[in-house]
């Protein structure tokens, strides 16, 4: 093994080490299927290495790897469209989201909520889902969110205002919390995102 391949294979490993579990959960978020996204994790990283010398270095690697998941994971929405499903691991940003989108709710009902919260997520177009989750769950800044979606840091602030507001109007027609009118959707069968 030459001198350049070891390198660029240590260089991967520590990549690999430090990103791995951010994307798949992305991804998990994303997709709502535990093994497609840890298939699509392993898609990522191995373009990941296949594109390693081609990394200019003028963004941050960790972005880099963001905007290949991305791109990964919009490729198969070509092919089909992400699943709703319940979350297993429920965590205090499901629930830092609800408060922000609806600051009125009382701790008990917010509690009850985490299940709906990605069929909630996965009613949002991914223009504001996307960067929703990157900055409210995998806990990456403006900037680095601007970077992996090519638009402006504004963009992105407005996408985040947008994506709360949209999350409110889901929330008040579809759960029974915001309107007691609603039929609780949120693990019935019959779950029907507009």
């Amino acid at each position: 093994m030459n001198l350049k391949v070891k390198r660029r294979k240590g260089q991967f490993e520590k990549i690999y080490d430090s990103c791995k579990n951010r994307i798949y959960n992305y991804l998990y978020r994303m997709t709502g299927d535990k093994e497609e996204a840890a298939d699509l994790t392993q898609e990522v990283f191995l373009k990941a290495y296949r594109g390693l010398d081609n990394f200019n270095g003028r963004a941050d690697i960790t972005t880099w790897i963001y905007k290949i998941a991305i791109n990964t994971y919009r490729n198969i929405l070509r092919v089909k469209k992400p699943q709703i499903t319940s979350l297993e691991n429920n965590n205090e940003n499901e629930i830092s989201i609800i408060y922000k989108s609806i600051p009125q709710l009382k701790q008990v009902e917010v509690k009850e909520l985490e299940g709906c919260m990605q069929k909630f997520l996965n009613d949002l177009p991914d223009t504001y889902r996307i960067p929703l989750i990157l900055y409210e769950l995998q806990g990456l800044r403006i900037h680095e969110i601007s970077e992996i979606m090519n638009v402006s840091d504004n963009n992105i602030k407005i996408r985040l205002v947008r994506a709360r507001v949209k999350l409110k109007e889901i929330m008040c027609t579809q759960c029974c919390y915001f309107n007691p009118k609603n039929p609780c959707n949120c693990k019935g069968e019959d779950w029907n995102a507009k």
